[in-house]
């Protein structure tokens, strides 16, 4: 394995040339005397940046990174969930109750994925659960991004598909409060303590309506 004095001392040539450093590192000397840090695996390199900028370690961590990413969606998505859901949202489980709905990609290589196919995934969703396919095509994409940025894709297949193609616009809800229910409201506001603040908040919800407070023609809170 190369040291970081034996790469300082390696010196350009005519035509590009491309020097291993171990563990799946190299570093490519370009004739103009830059010096780029490469990740090779499975035929497939990955740049890291340009020696000095990133220094021997940084691009041996990187490598580590680089050549140990989950090709198979499946693990993908378990490195997705430990390091972009698990520890920042209060409910992970609402993200893990979508995992079933990938089994068919279970398996697959992340760079294999068509955008046809996922497409076609998300509209079959889309047919049978409408609400559910809104939340699956938001966590598809967010995957396919985390790949982007792992280097395992260079763009995400679903990029530039509009969500009402997978998930269809949202219904309005047209459901209105019945006569008994206007009635309880009406009786819960004439009450004292917290249900008659909530009633009398409602009944203010009532009387002006949300898009008159954009309009600025609602009354003041």
């Amino acid at each position: 394995m190369l040291t970081d004095l034996q790469i300082k001392r390696l010196k350009p040539t005519d035509a590009r040339r491309v020097v291993a450093v171990g563990d799946g590192l190299s570093i490519r000397i370009e004739p103009s005397g830059r010096k780029n840090w490469i990740a090779r695996k499975a035929g497939r390199t990955r740049g890291l940046g340009i020696y000095p900028e990133v220094s021997l370690a940084e691009a041996r961590s990187l490598a580590d990174a680089a050549t140990s990413a989950p090709h198979q969606f499946g693990a993908l998505w378990d490195q997705w969930f430990a390091d972009q859901v698990a520890p920042v949202h209060k409910r992970p489980e609402n993200a893990a109750n979508l995992r079933p709905l990938w089994a068919s990609l279970e398996r697959r290589r992340v760079d294999s994925l068509k955008r046809a196919e996922l497409v076609a995934l998300l509209r079959a969703l889309r047919a049978r659960a409408p609400a559910r396919a809104i939340r699956a095509t938001s966590q598809l994409r967010s995957i396919l991004n985390y790949a982007v940025g792992l280097g395992l894709i260079e763009v995400s297949p679903l990029y530039g598909v509009p969500m009402c193609v997978t998930a269809g616009k949202p219904k309005k809800r047209t459901r209105v409060l019945s006569d008994g229910e206007i009635d309880a409201l009406k009786e819960m506001a004439q009450q004292d303590g917290p249900a008659g603040a909530h009633g009398r908040f409602a009944l203010f919800c009532l009387a002006h309506p949300l898009s008159s407070w954009r309009s600025g023609t609602g009354a003041a809170l």
